[in-house]
């Protein structure tokens, strides 16, 4: 990242905060111990969570429960030591009733917010190859065939829940996850996903993106502490602990995933619940919201083809210098938000179907690449609708097709850094995502649910184009580095 980035924002992996949440829960199968990993010691302290005064997992000194007024500090055990950001000071703050600026006192509140800054940079790029081969595998898995209906998702929360998922496992069922994730050693990816929790995360008051992990454990259970503590270390995961199929603890962990993701989800999480053979849960989220660089200021009245029906619509629009993208099956434009990371909208040729443009390679050499090399300035006339799409998915099939099987089995599953139980399994992976978009900007959230149980140029004259996005589309939420934060089709506006 230049100097004169850095001045304006930092990198951040923003995108429309779909977050997701990953929750993995895990559940026994009337058996406490077994053969399988009875030699798999691998020197890993327990940590029970009984409830007598004296025992369990005990709360970090230095930690306090989150700042939130809806989670009981009873069920806390330790809260995650998140980034402190210094926040970008305020201009009108460094100003007398007449308007003068004191600008040596602002310099130095600049300075000191531009220098927390350059701590959250990435100094290496290495995970970026391997992040978007990630991409390009999963985004036609979960948006190829989508003729009619809506789809979004968020592939970077995936991808984190899904490290997460791997400290927990060993063996070949590490291994599966580990190929899904495009790398070859658990230390790469703690790596690879504190840099990218590095660009993701950013709350200094220009715009909000927040990842938030946290670990769900049952009362009376045992767990592997080192593997806690990595999670809390690595992942900034929090500890909570409570009753298993009680009401009560299924409100703490809804309160949590909402209080994350702003209550965008409030029916997706409310349906997740720990079934009384829970044995720990795993929560992912993450949560944006952005105004756009430059607000639509126009509009007009048009028609949406959907495929099965047309829909009388109002239509954002706006005309702008820009840059015009394409490949062999389709056009792009990419609208900026207002600090980092920007929406690419991506319209299908005349007789061209969104899962044409998602098996193209083309799409994913523009989102990764700055020197892509179609690529032309031009005066660009942008329209397209507002839209507010939630997605409902099952992605069981979809990790089986991609490769990781052994978890959906408790024969073959290995979870033995986490817990000596040798009949755990994976038998439910929800995710749901919601998008909003409109003429101000993005905002969005997403979450996971994995339960387990045993069993710019000069001014110059352009030529001129229109990019309207009146029939089905595809869109992309990037953040300056190329990194798709957020994937979706938009096929009607009847969602």
């Amino acid at each position: 990242m230049n100097e004169q980035n850095l001045k304006w924002k930092k990198i951040i992996a923003i995108g429309i905060g779909i977050l997701l949440l990953l929750t993995a829960t895990f559940f026994g199968k009337n058996q406490l111990f077994g053969d399988k990993n009875k030699d798999k010691d691998n020197g890993n302290k327990v940590v029970d969570t009984k409830p007598e005064p004296d025992t369990g997992t005990k709360p970090d000194p230095d930690t306090k429960p989150e700042p939130n007024t809806s989670i009981d500090p009873a069920y806390v055990l330790a809260s995650a030591k998140k980034p402190e950001l210094v926040q970008m000071p305020d201009i009108e703050k460094f100003s007398d009733d007449s308007g003068v600026l004191d600008f040596e006192k602002y310099d130095a509140a600049y300075r000191e917010w531009e220098e927390s800054q350059k701590q959250l940079q990435v100094q290496s790029d290495d995970y970026f190859k391997g992040y978007q081969e990630f991409l390009r595998e999963i985004n036609p898995k979960l948006l190829k065939d989508q003729l009619e209906n809506n789809r979004v998702y968020s592939p970077l929360n995936i991808y984190l829940a899904l490290s997460m998922l791997a400290e927990t496992t060993a063996g070949n069922s590490r291994a599966e996850i580990l190929n899904l994730l495009k790398t070859d050693t658990i230390e790469n990816v703690r790596k690879n996903s504190q840099d990218l929790w590095k660009e993701s995360y950013q709350n200094d008051g220009t715009y909000t993106s927040l990842l938030a992990n946290s670990i769900w454990l049952r009362e009376g259970e045992q767990y592997k502490q080192d593997t806690l503590d990595i999670l809390a270390k690595d992942y900034y995961a929090s500890t909570f602990k409570g009753v298993m199929g009680d009401t009560k603890y299924d409100n703490q962990l809804h309160n949590w995933i909402n209080e994350n993701t702003n209550n965008l989800l409030k029916d997706e999480a409310g349906e997740l619940k720990f079934s009384e053979d829970t044995i720990m849960g795993i929560v992912s989220t993450i949560y944006f919201n952005s105004a756009w660089k430059g607000e639509f200021l126009d509009s007009e009245e048009g028609t949406f083809y959907a495929p099965k029906e047309e829909i009388k619509t109002t239509f954002m629009k706006e005309k702008d210098d820009g840059i015009l993208y394409w490949g062999e099956n389709f056009k792009a434009v990419k609208k900026l938000l207002n600090v980092d990371g920007s929406m690419w909208i991506i319209v299908p040729d005349e007789g061209v179907s969104t899962s044409d443009v998602v098996a193209n390679e083309e799409l994913y050499d523009m989102v990764d690449n700055y020197d892509y090399k179609n690529q032309k300035d031009m005066k660009v006339t942008l329209v397209m609708p507002k839209f507010d799409t939630t997605t409902d998915l099952d992605l069981i099939e979809v990790m089986k097709e991609m490769g990781v099987n052994d978890i959906f089995n408790s024969d073959d599953a290995d979870f033995s850094n986490i817990s000596d139980r040798n009949n755990l399994e994976i038998s439910e992976i929800k995710h749901a995502a919601r998008v909003k978009v409109d003429e101000k900007g993005l905002e969005a959230a997403a979450f996971t649910a994995m339960m387990m149980k045993a069993t710019s140029a000069p001014p110059q004259d352009m030529e001129e184009i229109e990019i309207r996005a009146d029939k089905p589309f595809l869109f992309v939420i990037a953040n300056n580095e190329g990194r798709a934060l957020f994937s979706g089709v938009i096929n009607t506006l009847n969602d």
